[in-house]
């Protein structure tokens, strides 16, 4: 997860500020700390986790319509997370 961490915290997180105040890197950092919370209690992949929680608000760069469906676009464009994911993994994210 390290090498994962490091890519999302130079190249994900500062696109949060750019954002409203509501999503600046706070609440990008409480997103990811309550979804790895709840991670532990459940059977799933941490490092998916951590990629979704990252992930979930940057469709904001293209404005409030539709951020979700940019996010994934997003996301899956992104062919850095290719290294940590498989395709299929990136589709269930």
């Amino acid at each position: 997860m390290q090498e994962l961490q490091r890519y999302v915290e130079e190249h994900i997180i500062p696109l949060y500020d750019h954002f409203d105040k509501a999503h600046q890197r706070d609440h990008v950092y409480m997103v990811i700390r309550q979804s790895l919370d709840l991670a532990a209690h459940m059977e799933v992949d941490r490092d998916m986790v951590y990629a979704i929680a990252a992930y979930h608000d940057i469709g904001l760069c293209e404005g409030r319509e539709l951020p979700h469906e940019v996010s994934a676009r997003m996301l899956l464009a992104d062919t850095e997370l290719r290294k940590w994911f498989s395709e299929s993994q990136l589709q269930t994210m």
